[in-house]
């Protein structure tokens, strides 16, 4: 469905983990897919948090580190949680949870 979106990101090259490029696709007002592609061999990866049930997602990442920061409102809470890339799948390394959904923004 985002083929030629995900495509064209990739050519851009890595901003995510030496090899790999985040890319992130808008869905509506504070909704976003995100997908992980590896620019070395063009194969794409689901990132596993994204669409209208993780509102307002936002993610903190750079090309040095396997490690993303993801913050997002849900029922009224801000919810942040690290996560961890080996270059297959992400695993939840902390996770934090404010009761003021500002702190998300």
């Amino acid at each position: 469905m985002f083929r030629t979106r995900i495509v064209n990101e990739m050519k851009t090259g890595p901003n995510f983990a030496g090899r790999y490029a985040i890319i992130e696709i808008g869905c509506g007002t504070g909704c976003r897919n995100t997908f992980i592609g590896d620019v070395s061999n063009g194969r794409v990866y689901r990132f596993p948090y994204g669409g209208e049930e993780y509102s307002m997602l936002n993610l903190t990442y750079n090309v040095k580190s396997n490690y993303i920061t993801a913050k997002w409102v849900d029922d009224d809470r801000c919810i942040t949680e690290l996560l961890e890339w080996n270059g297959s799948i992400f695993k939840a390394v902390s996770r934090n949870v404010r009761k003021d959904p500002s702190d998300c923004y």
